[in-house]
């Protein structure tokens, strides 16, 4: 199993590349990197960095204000950064545990 086909990955061109995947709000905030040079990077300085215990904790506020909490155990996604800054308790609209990266690097 690997990660494009775990989340239903798609790639494909309308308005310039997209990609859709089962989860909306995931499908969101990868939309809002334009290339994938930039979702690369996200991944990088973000999800392995944890991963690998180069820092405690990543996370990214999107142009749309998408909100990605990064920790060792897993990846939350918050479809409203602003709340979450005013209420970190609040329940995430995804959780992808990071052990699906795993495999990707």
């Amino acid at each position: 199993m690997d990660i494009l086909s775990d989340y239903e990955v798609q790639f494909y061109i309308m308005w310039g590349k997209m990609i859709n995947t089962k989860y909306t709000w995931l499908t969101a905030y990868i939309n809002n990197y334009k290339e994938l040079e930039e979702v690369q990077k996200f991944l990088d300085e973000n999800i392995y960095t944890v991963i690998n215990g180069e820092i405690e904790r990543g996370g990214e506020i999107t142009e749309s204000q998408y909100f990605a909490d990064i920790n060792i155990l897993e990846t939350k996604i918050y479809k409203d950064a602003r709340a979450w800054q005013n209420d970190n308790a609040i329940e995430p609209d995804l959780i992808i545990p990071n052990s699906s990266f795993y495999n990707d690097f």
